[in-house]
Protein backbone atom coordinates (compact mmCIF):
# COMPACT_ATOMS: atom_id res chain seq x y z
CA UNK A 1 0.00 0.00 0.00
CA UNK A 2 1.42 3.20 -0.92
CA UNK A 3 0.52 6.23 1.22
CA UNK A 4 0.62 9.59 -0.65
CA UNK A 5 2.49 12.51 1.29
CA UNK A 6 0.87 16.02 1.47
CA UNK A 7 3.15 18.54 0.15
CA UNK A 8 2.93 21.76 2.04
CA UNK A 9 3.39 25.40 0.97
CA UNK A 10 1.55 27.94 -1.79
CA UNK A 11 0.79 27.00 -5.16
CA UNK A 12 1.90 29.37 -8.27
CA UNK A 13 -1.50 30.86 -8.33
CA UNK A 14 -2.33 31.49 -4.83
CA UNK A 15 1.07 33.16 -4.74
CA UNK A 16 0.03 35.23 -8.13
CA UNK A 17 -3.18 36.11 -6.29
CA UNK A 18 -1.86 37.47 -3.46
CA UNK A 19 0.61 39.35 -5.46
CA UNK A 20 -2.13 41.29 -7.50
CA UNK A 21 -3.92 41.54 -3.77
CA UNK A 22 -1.03 43.88 -2.68
CA UNK A 23 -0.27 45.30 -6.01
CA UNK A 24 -4.14 46.72 -5.54
CA UNK A 25 -4.05 47.81 -2.59
CA UNK A 26 -0.70 49.34 -2.70
CA UNK A 27 -2.02 51.87 -5.29
CA UNK A 28 -4.60 52.39 -3.87
CA UNK A 29 -2.18 53.85 -0.64
CA UNK A 30 0.88 55.09 -2.09
CA UNK A 31 -1.31 58.80 -3.52
CA UNK A 32 -3.13 58.78 -0.11
CA UNK A 33 0.28 58.35 2.12
CA UNK A 34 2.10 61.44 -0.50
CA UNK A 35 -1.07 63.49 0.31
CA UNK A 36 -0.78 62.48 4.06
CA UNK A 37 3.17 63.17 3.44
CA UNK A 38 2.53 66.86 1.93
CA UNK A 39 0.10 67.66 4.58
CA UNK A 40 2.20 66.92 7.26
CA UNK A 41 5.00 68.93 5.75
CA UNK A 42 2.91 72.28 5.20
CA UNK A 43 1.83 72.17 9.19
CA UNK A 44 4.89 71.98 10.04
CA UNK A 45 6.63 74.69 8.35
CA UNK A 46 3.75 76.84 9.39
CA UNK A 47 4.08 75.67 13.03
CA UNK A 48 7.82 76.57 12.16
CA UNK A 49 6.91 80.33 10.87
CA UNK A 50 4.28 80.33 13.80
CA UNK A 51 7.63 79.82 16.12
CA UNK A 52 9.64 82.29 14.28
CA UNK A 53 6.94 85.23 14.57
CA UNK A 54 5.82 84.13 17.98
CA UNK A 55 10.00 84.58 18.66
CA UNK A 56 10.09 88.35 16.70
CA UNK A 57 7.70 89.68 18.82
CA UNK A 58 9.60 88.44 22.15
CA UNK A 59 12.40 89.99 19.99
CA UNK A 60 10.94 93.08 19.98
CA UNK A 61 9.42 93.13 23.78
CA UNK A 62 12.71 92.22 24.74
CA UNK A 63 15.34 94.65 22.74
CA UNK A 64 13.04 97.25 22.33
CA UNK A 65 13.75 96.91 18.23
CA UNK A 66 11.80 96.84 15.27
CA UNK A 67 11.45 93.32 14.06
CA UNK A 68 10.73 92.19 10.61
CA UNK A 69 9.25 89.20 9.08
CA UNK A 70 10.31 89.08 5.23
CA UNK A 71 9.86 86.70 2.47
CA UNK A 72 11.09 85.81 -1.08
CA UNK A 73 10.55 84.03 -3.89
CA UNK A 74 7.21 81.83 -4.76
CA UNK A 75 6.36 77.91 -5.57
CA UNK A 76 8.96 75.87 -4.59
CA UNK A 77 11.89 78.58 -4.47
CA UNK A 78 11.23 80.31 -1.16
CA UNK A 79 12.57 81.77 1.98
CA UNK A 80 11.28 83.68 5.01
CA UNK A 81 13.54 85.39 7.61
CA UNK A 82 13.43 87.62 10.61
CA UNK A 83 15.51 90.31 11.80
CA UNK A 84 15.62 93.51 13.45
CA UNK A 85 15.72 96.83 12.51
CA UNK A 86 15.03 96.20 8.38
CA UNK A 87 13.91 93.40 6.58
CA UNK A 88 16.26 90.61 5.24
CA UNK A 89 17.26 89.26 1.80
CA UNK A 90 16.92 85.12 3.48
CA UNK A 91 17.91 84.24 -0.04
CA UNK A 92 20.95 85.69 -0.34
CA UNK A 93 24.01 83.74 0.49
CA UNK A 94 26.12 86.83 1.81
CA UNK A 95 22.89 87.54 3.95
CA UNK A 96 23.01 84.29 6.36
CA UNK A 97 26.76 85.39 6.93
CA UNK A 98 25.84 88.67 7.85
CA UNK A 99 27.24 90.60 5.38
CA UNK A 100 26.11 93.20 2.77
CA UNK A 101 23.73 96.14 2.58
CA UNK A 102 20.73 94.43 4.59
CA UNK A 103 20.72 92.95 8.07
CA UNK A 104 21.25 89.17 8.32
CA UNK A 105 18.15 87.14 9.29
CA UNK A 106 19.94 86.15 13.03
CA UNK A 107 16.20 86.20 14.61
CA UNK A 108 14.72 83.04 12.40
CA UNK A 109 14.87 81.71 9.05
CA UNK A 110 12.91 78.78 7.13
CA UNK A 111 13.36 77.73 3.57
CA UNK A 112 12.33 75.33 0.82
CA UNK A 113 14.64 72.99 1.62
CA UNK A 114 13.39 71.69 4.84
CA UNK A 115 10.06 71.88 3.21
CA UNK A 116 10.14 70.71 -0.44
CA UNK A 117 6.95 69.55 -0.71
CA UNK A 118 5.81 72.95 0.33
CA UNK A 119 5.35 76.65 -1.54
CA UNK A 120 5.36 79.49 -0.16
CA UNK A 121 1.94 81.91 -1.51
CA UNK A 122 1.15 85.25 -1.17
CA UNK A 123 3.04 86.44 1.77
CA UNK A 124 3.13 90.28 3.43
CA UNK A 125 6.29 91.64 5.05
CA UNK A 126 5.68 92.21 8.20
CA UNK A 127 6.65 94.89 11.46
CA UNK A 128 6.35 94.40 14.96
CA UNK A 129 6.54 97.70 17.03
CA UNK A 130 9.58 98.17 19.19
CA UNK A 131 9.16 97.67 23.09
CA UNK A 132 5.51 96.60 22.60
CA UNK A 133 5.37 93.92 19.98
CA UNK A 134 2.32 94.63 18.51
CA UNK A 135 2.10 94.26 14.64
CA UNK A 136 2.19 97.89 12.82
CA UNK A 137 -0.36 96.14 10.55
CA UNK A 138 -2.09 92.96 10.72
CA UNK A 139 -0.82 90.32 7.69
CA UNK A 140 -0.88 86.85 6.95
CA UNK A 141 1.78 84.22 4.88
CA UNK A 142 0.21 81.78 3.07
CA UNK A 143 1.72 78.10 2.60
CA UNK A 144 0.66 75.68 0.10
CA UNK A 145 1.14 72.30 -1.17
CA UNK A 146 1.15 70.90 -5.19
CA UNK A 147 -1.83 68.93 -4.01
CA UNK A 148 -3.92 71.35 -3.13
CA UNK A 149 -3.56 72.02 0.26
CA UNK A 150 -2.88 75.60 2.25
CA UNK A 151 -3.38 76.90 5.24
CA UNK A 152 -2.33 80.56 6.15
CA UNK A 153 -0.24 82.06 9.15
CA UNK A 154 -1.86 85.34 10.35
CA UNK A 155 -0.15 87.54 12.46
CA UNK A 156 -3.12 90.17 14.47
CA UNK A 157 -2.69 93.45 15.46
CA UNK A 158 -1.03 92.74 18.75
CA UNK A 159 1.60 90.66 17.45
CA UNK A 160 0.32 87.14 18.09
CA UNK A 161 0.59 84.24 15.26
CA UNK A 162 -2.22 81.68 14.50
CA UNK A 163 -2.53 79.38 11.85
CA UNK A 164 -5.94 78.90 10.18
CA UNK A 165 -7.29 77.75 6.96
CA UNK A 166 -8.64 73.88 5.85
CA UNK A 167 -5.29 72.18 6.77
CA UNK A 168 -4.55 73.59 9.74
CA UNK A 169 -3.95 71.52 12.80
CA UNK A 170 -7.58 72.91 13.76
CA UNK A 171 -9.18 73.83 10.57
CA UNK A 172 -10.69 76.96 10.93
CA UNK A 173 -11.54 80.11 8.54
CA UNK A 174 -9.29 82.57 8.15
Amino acid sequence: MQVRRRCHGFTLLEAAIVIAVLGIVAAVAVPSYGSMLARQQLRAAGAHLALDLRTAREEALRSGRSVFVSSRGSGPAWCWGVSRDAPCDCQSEAQKEGHGGAPACSVGRGEARDYPLVELGRADTLELQPGLGRALRAGSIELKTRKKHSLQVQLNALGRAHLCGPDAPKPADC
